[in-house]
C-alpha cells in the first residue's frame, strides 16, 4: 500500500467516526476506545507482528518468487545485474 493510499484511507475513517453524533465532544481516540476500533496505524503493526510470528514459527512459508524479471521494461533497456536485482528484492520485502 503507498503511502498516498494510507493517507486517504486514514481520512476516511477519521470522517467516518466523526460522523457519529453520540460521540460529539469526544477526542478522536477516545471514539475509537468507545466503539471498539483500533487506529489503521496500530492494526498495521498488529498485522505485522502477526505475520512475523507465522513466519518465525513455520506456520507460513514465504515464497518470494526468485525468478528474472526480463519482462520488465527496466530491464530490457539495461543488462540483467542479479546482485542488484537481489538486493532491490530485499530491500522492498523488508
Amino acid at each position: 500500500m503507498s503511502a498516498d493510499e494510507v493517507v486517504k484511507l486514514e481520512s476516511v475513517q477519521h470522517k467516518a467516526i466523526y460522523m457519529v453524533e453520540e460521540l460529539k465532544g469526544y477526542s478522536y481516540y477516545e471514539r475509537l476506545r468507545i466503539l471498539g476500533i483500533t487506529d489503521l496505524e496500530s492494526r498495521r503493526k498488529r498485522g505485522d507482528i502477526i505475520q512475523i510470528y507465522k513466519l518465525v514459527n513455520g506456520l507460513e512459508e514465504v515464497n518470494i518468487g526468485l525468478r528474472r524479471p526480463f519482462s520488465r521494461p527496466a530491464f530490457k533497456k539495461r543488462k540483467f545485474d542479479e546482485k542488484q536485482y537481489f538486493y532491490e528484492l530485499f530491500a522492498i520485502s523488508l
